[in-house]
C-alpha cells in the first residue's frame, strides 16, 4: 500500500510539472492578470536602497518596527487606516540583486516543490489534514513561495 502511495505521488508531482509548463508556455495563464511597471528604474532604485534582505512584505507598513505589542498595534491603526487609503499599497516578495539566472536550478527547484505539494496531497509525507481544501492549497503556495526565498 505504502508504495502505490509513493507511486502515485510520484506521478502526480510528474503530471502537476508538465501541466504547469503546459500552461504557462502554451495558454496566457502564466500571464493573467500580471504586467510591468511602466517606468521601473527610480523604482527599482529605491527597492534597492531601502529593502536590504529578500522577504515578503506589506505596504504601506504601520511604522512600529519588529514585534509591535498589541496596545502599540491598536494605537496606531486609526493613522494606519488613513495611511492605507490615501496610499498605493499591495503585497511585495523581494528578492535582492543575486548575480545570473539559473534556469537549470530553478527548474529543478520548481520540480522539487511541485513533487512536494503533489506528495503531501497523497500522503507520502506527514502532513496535517485540514477540514477545507482550500485553506491547505493557501498553506502549500505559502510554503512553496517561502522556499523561493
Amino acid at each position: 500500500m505504502a508504495k502505490r502511495v509513493v507511486i502515485a505521488g510520484i506521478l502526480g508531482g510528474i503530471t502537476m510539472f508538465v501541466w504547469l509548463f503546459v500552461a504557462h508556455e502554451f495558454l496566457p495563464l502564466g500571464e493573467l492578470g500580471v504586467g510591468e511597471i511602466a517606468k521601473e528604474g527610480p523604482v527599482l532604485s529605491a527597492m534597492q536602497s531601502s529593502i536590504p534582505q529578500a522577504g515578503l512584505f506589506l505596504f504601506p507598513g504601520m511604522g512600529l518596527g519588529p514585534n509591535p505589542t498589541m496596545a502599540q498595534r491598536n494605537a496606531a491603526m486609526p493613522a494606519y487606516m488613513k495611511k492605507y487609503e490615501q496610499s498605493p499599497h499591495g503585497i511585495l516578495v523581494y528578492h535582492p540583486p543575486s548575480g545570473a539566472f539559473d534556469f537549470g536550478a530553478a527548474l529543478a527547484r520548481e520540480g522539487a516543490i511541485t513533487f512536494w505539494k503533489a506528495c503531501s496531497r497523497r500522503g507520502c509525507f506527514p502532513m496535517p489534514r485540514l477540514e477545507k481544501d482550500t485553506v491547505s492549497e493557501r498553506g502549500s503556495l505559502l510554503f512553496s513561495e517561502c522556499l523561493r526565498l
